[in-house]
């Protein structure tokens, strides 16, 4: 059935099931009931109150039709607002909906399983979404406008949304915004020091994209935008109706329409203060201002703040207030720059000033008299509700806080704190700081030297606290990336407790050996911290105390440098040798020490070295198609006068490479050679110390899909294995020896990685990885335990440069990394996996460099060459620039004499 509504007609408690009805031209519907596929338009002029929309009942709005008092309630019950259509006080509930599409709606609720969507330049006024699972959800040029959010209702903003005007976030309420999702602070019909915009700001999740709106003559005064807003950190785009923009970040001042606009944040309440407002003559912004009543006693420069919650003044850089007043409850801001002379101010008013250069301060309060001179503050006493901000570069020393607050921003200094009943917060520096009951420290920049009495608490929030002593009933929290290093005092009853990723340091830089403990009992610390060890690059060798009340564990502790270089890892029982140093855990009656001497350097057999006499070897091999000696293999066996005398080793099969040298046992002392077939299988031919292949080893055979791409002892056992990556970019060995015997993963690399080389770059007895990225850098995995891999940064190649293997080319028992650019070559010297210098060796001319390895057995790796003409030699390295010659022989293009491994 069909109803049309028209021309004034007045229909009131139709039930529509399956109906049609169109209400338009003055035409009005009451009381109306619709479910069951019923459908009712409402459109030009046409009104509609009091309807009810059941299951699957639909009601549209559009060109100036209106609803008023709407239930939308049960599922797939609609109300669409469509071109200037509009609704007004609708109800929307169990599963019910409304759509708003270039239409308007007011006083909407949005109850549990409501849904309101608003989009296309649709706009819902005066929205409160209430309720689990009642939802606003407001989509691109769509806009919601003095909405109130609560007991679990949600409104979400994505991307080209609008919040506008007022925004309540009350008890349970979520609020998401999407990117490009708009918080809108339109100022235009705003008058100063009206309620915020939004009573908390922080409550907003996500990432929206904050915009002031301002008119071209827009009054002066602050404006209060959002509550909530201490930890505010974003920038607002400003912009005003002459099309000029600009970006606001909190401290910052911009000009639209030659007014200067500036951001702040004071009390937790973000606010915006545009053009100046004088009072008195003297330059002072004001916020809440009340004069005195009488005008006669209205003097040059005299102000009177009355008591109240938002009463107060703010004096920014370069203004200036003269015999001010401050009543309990009023405040005064005096920003960086700004001066304040002759402050009289009652108990309960609050005080708050950035210490920085260019501010005075000076005055009473309640019968107290404090002066802030310029970048100092000395002697001051804050007291409930007041609050000292110290900027950088700027210093406050023996300030008592006695209820109020002080921060130290980052740059600033702290010098003898007291604190009762109140909070001191740093992210600068703080020195002997003393924390009484009531008294919290939080840290996020550095606290040296702080007692922590009964009731006192400190939080290590991600600082790093230097020298504690905490009494009995005194607390300390570490959080995660928060540090405590230095001396740590901790009496029975005290409270200390460590998050994951919080660290405690046992920093011995500064310290001689056989000193006193740093941390008096370790037992009273909960939590699971991680543990670490400061030594300096030259820390003197002896016993050095560490920590009472541990018991022995398996505790991983990290040994590094002052400047965070780490040097490994330690656990008890271990040692750690690096470079010339051996670090050893010890645990004796509970007390934690470290021992440090000389270290025993890891043992190194000279690479290529075929007879173990301790100097590398050349093997070649005929590999020319057709040659009579095809096949043939030998090498020249250096002697120590640096001539070679040659040694067969066996007939090579036409489908197998010479692929390199290695260990098929742990305590071979001669080098065996390692062969590769053109189907992948890897074996090698044994050798004994006269130079002779003894034997036949087949090590692995692995598929098309896998390289085979170098050799190396990467766990340390003494047995040289098989670097492999396949097709997907996994990357790993094929293990020697019983335990962990063959494949074990490394990593995966994507294409634009290439494997460079092996060798030990942190002189631990593994041999690393060394990688190349496309971009130009490179970097390598060291090899740990259980064949896991730590990447370190090596330095980026210089245009034109390029690796081209590794070899220890200053003898500290760590490879280097040996690089060329043109005929050039040098070399990364590389210390703990990184690099800390560069060895240049020089120009050698039109050669090939096909080994790097020690061919005169005085610990140093050298550079063994060949000619186009077929010389062989060795360029012996005696330091930066410092090579020598030794000629070998010559041999014809049928001998080849490199090998295939990287």
């Amino acid at each position: 059935m069909t109803y049309d509504i028209t021309s004034g007609q007045v229909s009131s408690g139709i039930v529509m099931t399956g109906d049609t009805m169109n209400i338009s031209s003055g035409g009005r519907v009451i009381d109306t009931r619709i479910s069951d596929d019923s459908f009712v338009y409402v459109s030009n002029g046409g009104t509609a109150v009091g309807t009810v929309a059941g299951d699957w009942g639909w009601l549209i709005v559009s060109n100036g039709g209106v609803a008023r008092d709407t239930v939308v309630s049960g599922s797939r019950a609609f109300l669409n607002v469509v071109v200037r259509g509009s609704a007004d006080g609708t109800l929307l509930e169990s599963e019910g909906g409304m759509y708003l599409s270039n239409g308007t709606a007011t006083n909407t609720l949005v109850t549990s399983t409501g849904l309101l969507v608003v989009s296309a330049g649709g706009r819902a006024v005066g929205t409160l979404v209430s309720g689990e699972s009642a939802s606003l959800i407001v989509s691109s040029r769509g806009a919601a406008q003095d909405t109130t959010v609560e007991n679990q209702g949600t409104l979400l903003i994505s991307s080209g949304g609008q919040i506008a005007g007022n925004l309540n976030i009350a008890s349970g309420g979520i609020v998401t915004v999407e990117e490009e999702g708009i918080v809108d602070f339109d100022l235009r019909t705003r008058k100063a020091a009206s309620e915020p915009f939004v009573n908390n700001i922080a409550l907003i999740q996500g990432v929206p994209q904050f915009t002031i709106t301002v008119s071209a003559k827009q009054a002066d005064g602050i404006y209060l935008l959002a509550n909530g807003a201490a930890n505010f950190r974003g920038s607002i785009t400003i912009s005003s109706s002459a099309d000029d923009s600009a970006t606001l970040t909190v401290g910052k001042t911009v000009t639209l329409n030659e007014k200067a606009y500036k951001l702040n944040i004071f009390s937790g309440t973000l606010l915006l203060s545009a053009g100046e407002i004088d009072l008195t003559g003297e330059e002072v912004q004001t916020y809440n201002v009340y004069k005195p009543v009488s005008s006669a006693s209205v003097m040059m420069g005299k102000t009177l703040v009355s008591g109240g919650a938002e009463d107060g003044m703010e004096i920014s850089s370069g203004g200036t207030a003269i015999n001010t007043s401050i009543g309990s409850g009023g405040w005064m801001y005096v920003y960086s720059g700004g001066t304040a002379t002759n402050i009289s101010a009652a108990n309960g008013a609050v005080l708050r000033f950035d210490v920085a250069p260019g501010t005075y301060v000076q005055g009473t309060k309640g019968g107290s008299s404090f002066r802030v001179a310029s970048s100092l503050l000395s002697g001051y006493t804050v007291d409930f509700r007041g609050a000292v901000y110290i900027d950088s570069k700027a210093v406050a020393s023996n300030v008592t806080l006695a209820g109020g607050d002080m921060e130290v921003f980052e740059g600033g200094t702290a010098l003898g704190t007291e604190v009762h009943d109140g909070a001191l917060a740093v992210n600068g520096s703080a020195s002997e700081t003393v924390l009484h009951a009531g008294g919290v420290l939080t840290v996020g920049g550095t606290a040296c030297s702080t007692t922590v009495s009964s009731g006192g608490n400190v939080n290590v929030s991600g600082g790093t606290v230097v020298s504690t002593t905490i009494s009995s009933g005194g607390a300390m929290t570490i959080e995660s990336a928060g540090k405590v290093t230095g001396t740590l005092q901790i009496e029975q009853g005290a409270v200390v407790s460590a998050s994951s990723g919080a660290v405690v340091d046992f920093d011995i830089s500064d310290r001689v050996a056989g000193g006193k403990v740093l941390v008096n009992d370790l037992a009273l610390i909960q939590g699971t911290p991680d543990f670490t060890i400061t030594v300096s690059a030259d820390q003197a060798e002896g016993n050095y105390s560490l920590a009472n009340g541990v018991m022995a564990s398996d505790t991983m502790i990290t040994v590094r440098l002052p400047d965070d270089t780490v040097l490994g890892n330690i656990v008890l029982g271990e040692v750690l040798n690096v470079d010339d140093k051996s670090y050893a855990l010890t645990c004796v009656d509970n007390l934690l020490s470290i021992a440090i001497a000389l270290a025993d350097p890891v043992p190194r057999e000279a690479a290529d070295d075929l007879n173990g006499d301790g100097r590398a070897d050349v093997i070649m091999t005929i590999s020319e198609l057709g040659h009579d000696a095809d096949g043939a293999t030998g090498a020249w066996l250096i002697q120590e006068d640096q001539t070679p005398v040659w040694g067969n080793l066996s007939q090579r099969d036409s489908d197998w490479t010479i692929f390199g040298t290695g260990h098929t046992a742990s305590e071979k002392r001669s080098a065996d050679v390692y062969v590769k077939s053109t189907d992948n299988v890897i074996g090698a031919w044994t050798t004994n110390e006269s130079g002779n292949v003894t034997g036949w080893e087949t090590i692995g055979q692995f598929d098309e899909d896998t390289q085979v791409l170098g050799l190396g002892d990467f766990d340390g056992n003494g047995q040289t294995d098989l670097l492999l990556r396949n097709v997907n970019g996994a990357v790993g060995c094929f293990a020697a020896g019983e335990e962990n015997g063959g494949w074990n993963y490394f990593e995966s690399l994507g294409d634009e990685w290439e494997i460079v080389a092996t060798g030990d770059l942190n002189g631990d007895g593994r041999d690393d990885v060394v990688l190349k990225h496309e971009a130009g850098f490179a970097g390598s995995w060291l090899a740990q335990e259980n064949y896991q891999m730590t990447w370190a940064n090596l330095d980026t190649l210089e245009s034109g440069y390029s690796i081209v293997g590794t070899g220890d080319f200053n003898g500290d028992g760590t490879d280097d990394v040996l690089l060329k650019k043109g005929n050039y070559y040098g070399a990364w010297l590389v210390q703990n996996g990184n690099v800390k210098e560069w060895m240049g060796l020089g120009d050698l001319g039109k050669v090939t460099v096909e080994q790097i390895a020690d061919f005169d057995g005085d610990g140093i790796d050298d550079l063994r060459i060949r000619t186009s003409a077929g010389d062989l030699g060795a360029l012996l390295v005696h330091g930066d620039s410092n090579l020598e010659w030794k000629y070998y022989g010559s041999v014809g293009d049928e001998w080849s004499t490199s090998l295939a491994a990287i």
